[in-house]
């Protein structure tokens, strides 16, 4: 029997590492295909050749036998279980198997497959309690997130907060409340860095401290848990949050504060195994009554003070911190109070700790004197007492925080809960339920103090009524990535009960690849919608603003958004260092600011809409700018082209024409100088102003001259009014561009239907052929072009044209819209491919053509079919055909159920429900709207609702996005229902109600940079007006 048993277990060691290398060969082969299609895509169309059969199966061929050899090595030094590592690659079928091109994607996907083979490896190949993952783990948490943050970061200047700390931090000045000491003397050290641009430099520091914090809770969940997987796991996914991500890409205190949380965190963690040893009896430092236990523990508590005291310098929430700091202080310290001995000394008692404790904690505090210090510096006065006070405690948010919201607030409840969600999914907060209740059971301990933690930062956020509310809510991510770690850990305890150590790390290893998945391939999906690395922060529009010739030492009032590129070029660049740019509170603010400077003799420009000037002072564009004025404009200035055109009732005296506007360089911009041309008749509504390119679509719909702010109504006789306007600019029209395309102009009341409007010609501009690449990437070759990009509508109205943009390199496709029905009569198999090269140095570029829509309604696909012979190839590994399937659309009306509101096709009001019955003066008055949302959508609109009476007057309003802020319309997906409540203030001197009072509600859209309103559309996509209104007439 023995010999019979020897040949045959020899047959089976042999055996198994040859399947073991074809299972590996196979993943390695599927990296090969990855890499060729990577290639072909990525650089486009150089290595076109790439996307066909015999390149691609032959670089897949020799990553497979590369990955086979490496295999063998890998198994004779760590054992056949190593072959393992070579598993994670299969997540490149993901998007190999997926037509669809998103190069972003597809370069993740293919780098998260190695580092997860790489981490597999490094487990398998290592026992669990190796000291090298002591930096093993925090290096591959550093390649995991160190190169999403680097690939999504922004180089240009941030908005809001990530801007002020983009130029404040380099000059050591002062930053809003809380002021923020800590941030801003490490953010001037990021800016002494020899590296990229300013924003860029104090971005790179959020990045630093995101990663830092990411590689501390490594450390945390290896000490806690002693699974270095689970650990890294935690680590990972927490950096790959949405929320934790856009907060490492941008100027922000978030990652800093995080980084401060997890790292007290970890301190704690080490009381609380010390407080184990006590509870055991095995006590440090000899005597086990002696309240100077170990001297580590003491050195522990005191850095945790230190460090306490050091994030309040950051960010105040760090308070938080202080209800865990103490329970494991004290968790520490009982069991050796339980056993004091009765003769212990004084000095041995608690007062020498609690001195140590406090000095600690209130060293670092001292950061805050950089305030007073740097007020006195930059403002040439004393900050005072009061101020520094109301600075630090950050008294003019205090109204933002209402501690009773948790009670009488239920919606607060369900934007809370909806964040985790978001955050995390189902998936992540079940394991991190599950990691909870097993870690419980283990280190109760620590899960108390943990729980401490979450619940104590979630409170805050609970009752902080602020747009940005998901950021506070960070630290307690940090602790939910910590019971994901522990939920992993648990599966890995329970499924390896009855399995050897070898199978351990197997089952170990693939519950570590289940868990990270959703997290990478989330990641991949959302790439785009993060990545800033493609923004400009609006630096061209600003550079454009500052090179206008503004009147010396003017003051410039902007919006919350402008100011930002504004205030940056201006500080970091000197650009125009005679201008006073500034931001105000609130429109009463802006007007008070105003009012004085105008009366001072001080020229005063807007960058913003500011209601109500019309009437009072005269307006007029200075390009994207309102200039507001005591005198109004009587003559056109000299380079001003003259023109003298009768459009009733106005009279167009001249313009000013830029091919490519310096505020935007995919526009070309005009300057209308018009006057009145005669008196409106009573009655006569106010004309607006329609612009569009020669035979296209209405690009300007119906605005008020001057930026949207001067009605005609309010011109005096005389008055010249300068009228900017950006035209984003069209295709060339002609077969050899540039070619001259003419700018035509109506004159009209508003919500006038295009059919309906009598245009005039006003100038010709050159137009040239754009650069791409454009919209949606694409990949195709034909005889004589390569297609880089397309850019179609989804959906479109019958009848209608539709305008499809498209880039690449050669000579011009056709393209058709057919049914698809009919694609098989257009497209079918060719007899030879196209030539996949491109010639040196050639450019893409964009074009356009418009497409008759079809009048039927029903599902169509745009075809592209070749300018020369018949022969494409439509992507990665496509046999050869006669022509390539680009894009599909939805020919259709919007579909509304009965009653809703459709603004411009993109969002529809649903319903709107009023507590009449709550309205009193003074009072608030409930107000719930039901949203949803109709397209994608890159803006952020903000929703207005308002109460007027019977005399148009308004007694209530309020102004916010979307559920308390927290749900911007760009987030929203199609066809998503959003329920939005509001609750709005009402004026407490409106007389109280009786019988026969009339009241209005208003609700709309406006966009918050220009004013503009989202007008109403009807059935046929017309305008009719820019509000939904309800009344009630009271008994």
């Amino acid at each position: 029997m023995e010999a019979d048993a020897s040949p045959q277990t020899r047959t089976g060691s042999h055996s198994r590492p040859f399947y073991l290398f074809a299972a590996a060969a196979v993943c390695f082969f599927v990296a090969g295909l990855a890499l060729s299609r990577l290639l072909y895509e990525g650089l486009f169309p150089i290595w076109g050749w790439m996307g066909r059969p015999i390149p691609a199966l032959a670089t897949a061929a020799l990553i497979a036998l590369a990955g086979a050899w490496g295999t063998r090595q890998a198994i004779r030094h760590g054992g056949p279980s190593t072959a393992l590592a070579g598993l994670p690659l299969l997540i490149n079928l993901v998007w190999l198997l997926d037509p669809v091109v998103d190069p972003s994607r597809a370069r993740f996907l293919f780098a998260a497959g190695w580092w997860l083979a790489a981490a597999v490896l490094a487990h398998l190949t290592l026992n669990e309690a190796d000291r090298r993952w002591r930096w093993l783990g925090p290096l591959f948490v550093v390649v995991a997130l160190g190169p999403v943050y680097l690939l999504t970061m922004s180089r240009a200047v941030g908005a809001a907060d990530a801007f002020e700390f983009q130029v404040v931090a380099p000059q050591l000045g002062i930053a809003h409340p809380t002021g923020y000491p800590l941030y801003l003397l490490l953010g001037k050290l990021f800016s002494l860095l020899p590296l990229g641009t300013m924003a860029w430099r104090i971005n790179l520091a959020s990045a630093v401290y995101a990663v830092l914090a990411a590689m501390v809770v490594f450390r945390l969940g290896l000490r806690l848990l002693g699974r270095p997987l689970a650990a890294l796991a935690g680590a990972v996914t927490l950096g790959l949050l949405p929320v934790y991500w856009s907060q490492a890409i941008i100027a922000e205190v978030y990652t800093l504060h995080a980084l401060i949380v997890v790292s007290a965190l970890l301190l704690m963690l080490r009381l609380i195994d010390a407080c184990h040893a006590a509870a055991d009896g095995t006590v440090r430092g000899g005597n086990p009554g002696d309240l100077r236990h170990a001297a580590g523990d003491r050195k522990t508590m005191v850095a945790l003070a230190f460090l306490l005291g050091l994030g309040l310098t950051n960010h105040l929430t760090t308070v938080f911190l202080l209800p865990p700091a103490a329970l494991a202080i004290v968790l520490n310290l009982w069991p050796h109070y339980k056993r004091k001995r009765p003769d212990i000394s004084r000095r041995r008692s608690l007062l020498p700790l609690a001195f140590q404790l406090l000095l600690a904690f209130a060293l670092p505090l001292l950061l805050y004197a950089y305030l007073p210090l740097r007020w006195a510096a930059i403002n040439g006065e004393p900050m005072g007492i009061d101020r520094f006070i109301d600075w630090v405690v950050a008294g003019r948010f205090q109204g933002a925080l209402q501690w009773e919201a948790w009670l009488r607030d239920p919606a607060r409840r369900q934007i809370i809960a909806r964040l985790f969600l978001d955050a995390w999914g189902w998936l992540y907060l079940v394991l991190a339920a599950a990691g909870l209740v097993w870690l419980f059971a283990r280190q109760w301990r620590a899960v108390l103090v943990l729980l401490v933690t979450a619940v104590g930062f979630t409170f805050y956020a609970l009752n902080y009524y602020v747009p940005d509310l998901a950021v506070f809510l960070i630290p307690a991510h940090v602790v939910v990535a910590i019971w994901v770690a522990a939920g992993l850990a648990a599966l890995a305890d329970l499924a390896g009960r009855s399995n050897s150590n070898t199978g351990l790390k197997i089952i170990t290893s693939l519950l570590f690849l289940v868990v990270m998945l959703p997290a990478i391939l989330a990641t991949a999906t959302r790439w785009s919608a993060i990545d800033q690395s493609g923004r400009d922060g609006g630096e061209t529009w600003a550079r454009g603003v500052l090179a206008l010739p503004l009147a010396r030492r003017s003051a410039v009032l902007a919006d919350s958004e402008k100011i930002a590129p504004l205030y940056y070029l201006q500080q970091t660049e000197q650009l125009r260092p005679d201008l006073d740019i500034m931001v105000l509170p609130d429109e009463a603010a802006y007007r008070v600011e105003l009012d004085a400077r105008l009366e001072a003799g001080q020229s005063v420009y807007l960058a913003r809409y500011l209601p109500g000037l019309e009437g009072i002072y005269h307006l007029r564009s200075a390009g994207p700018l309102v200039e507001v004025s005591r005198e109004p404009l009587t003559e056109i200035p000299d380079d001003v082209i003259a023109s003298d055109q009768l459009i009733d009732p106005l009279r167009l005296m001249g313009y000013r024409v830029e091919p490519v506007a310096a505020v935007d360089t995919n526009a070309a911009a005009i300057a209308l100088y018009w006057t009145l041309d005669r008196p409106l008749a009573e009655g006569e509504r106010s004309p607006v102003i329609y612009l569009r390119w020669a035979g296209n679509e209405v690009i300007v719909n119906g605005v008020h001259p001057a930026n949207d702010t001067y009605p005609v109504n309010a011109w005096r006789p005389g008055e010249i009014v300068p009228d900017f306007h950006l035209l984003p600019l069209p295709d060339p029209p002609c077969d050899e561009p540039p070619c001259d395309t003419a700018i035509e102009v109506a004159v009209a009341p508003r919500f006038t239907t295009a059919a309906n409007l009598d245009w005039h010609t006003i100038a010709t501009v050159p137009v040239a052929p754009r650069p791409g690449p454009v919209g949606q990437p694409r990949r195709a070759y034909f005889d004589g072009f390569a297609l880089g990009g397309i850019d179609f509508p989804t959906r479109a109205r019958a009848g209608t044209t539709l305008p499809l943009r498209y880039s690449g390199f050669g000579d011009s496709p056709s393209f058709m819209l057919v049914p698809p029905h009919a694609l098989s009569s257009l497209i079918f198999a060719a007899d030879a491919a196209p030539p996949m090269r491109a010639e040196p140095g050639a450019i893409s570029r964009s074009d356009g053509i418009p497409l008759e829509a079809a009048a039927e309604e029903g599902r169509y696909v745009v075809v592209a079919l070749p300018p020369g012979d018949l022969m494409a190839v439509c992507g990665w590994l496509k046999m050869p055909t006669t022509g390539c399937a680009v894009a599909e659309i939805d020919i259709s009306g919007i579909p509304l159920p009965d009653g809703a509101t459709n603004f411009d096709d993109r969002i529809a009001l649903l319903d709107m429900e009023v507590d009449w019955g709550a309205f009193t003066p003074g009072g608030r008055l409930p107000v719930t709207l039901t949203w949803q949302g109709l397209a994608g959508m890159s803006e952020d609109y903000t929703v207005f609702v308002q109460v007027l009476d019977a005399a148009d007057q308004i007694v209530g309003q309020v102004d916010a996005w979307p559920v308390q802020g927290t749900r911007p319309t760009s987030t929203w997906r199609p066809g998503e229902i959003v329920v939005d409540p509001y609750i709005v203030q009402l004026n407490p001197d409106i007389p109280p109600v009786s019988p026969g009072d009339v009241y209005r509600l208003h609700v709309g859209l406006y966009l918050l940079a220009t004013g503009q309103r989202l007008p109403v559309v009807d059935g046929a996509g017309n305008a009719v007006d820019d509000k939904v209104q309800t009344r009630i007439v009271f008994d």
